[in-house]
């Protein structure tokens, strides 16, 4: 009796897998998921690994829970919303406390909201609706530390350079040498903000060839030099004062 009822759960399993492949397969590209789960966006990865499917270039994953055990270590680490549990046991705690004190429940949920989304790889793409751009941009965004060139980001996307560049005026309306420094100053914005990197650190983490580089390109795209961008945001972020 309890073969026959495995062997009829594991059929049902294959049932909806296929049928999840399917759906996938079906839908208008690119196209975005959200799961109740970290579990069950592990299983939409899966289906869109076996229908052919690339994540996040096509589809695009978001999860529940911020489980560490199935989002980094999923074949493609997986985004997911972080409950924030840590507050939630806090307030269920606080909540038992004062009810064993002898104080009425409250008369509304205590609604706790969460942290935020856990941006990884299986969201980190811009949607666009032409997956060699997408390898393109997924490609500058894991290599842009490194002296990439666009011959290395056409033959990483499949194209050629000239299509290449077209591609990216076409769907982005920026040239790949633009996104590439666009990208640059978006992560040494991120470490000017978060760290107390010197300016030359940043500029070689951002993947900047120096900081007269560095400086140059980032006063082009936002107007201000790096040590001017540090100050203004800080200055106005209680978490610094």
């Amino acid at each position: 009796h309890r073969s026959r009822h495995s062997d009829s759960a594991g059929a049902a399993e294959r049932s909806a897998h296929r049928w999840l492949v399917d759906t996938i397969r079906s839908l208008p590209k690119p196209a975005a998921i959200f799961a109740a789960t970290d579990d069950l966006a592990l299983k939409v990865l899966r289906a869109c690994t076996n229908g052919g499917v690339s994540t996040p270039e096509e589809v695009a994953i978001l999860g529940c829970d911020n489980n560490p055990l199935v989002c980094e270590f999923s074949p493609v680490t997986l985004s997911s919303v972080d409950p924030d549990l840590e507050q939630q046991g806090y307030e269920a705690a606080r909540l038992l406390d004062h009810l064993m004190d002898g104080t009425p429940p409250p008369r509304e949920p205590i609604r706790i909201p969460p942290k935020g989304v856990m941006t990884r790889q299986s969201t980190n793409i811009l949607a666009v609706p032409h997956v060699p751009t997408a390898r393109a941009l997924r490609f500058i965004w894991e290599h842009y530390r490194e002296r990439i060139q666009t011959p290395d980001i056409a033959q990483a996307a499949g194209l050629s350079r000239r299509g290449m560049e077209h591609s990216f005026r076409q769907h982005l309306r920026r040239s790949i040498t633009e996104e590439v420094a666009r990208y640059r100053v978006e992560r040494a914005k991120d470490l000017l903000l978060k760290t107390d990197l010197k300016a030359w650190q940043v500029a070689e983490e951002s993947g900047f060839s120096g900081i007269v580089d560095f400086s140059r390109v980032f006063k082009r795209i936002t107007g201000i030099a790096p040590s001017h961008f540090r100050r203004r945001h800080r200055l106005s972020n209680p978490a610094f004062q």
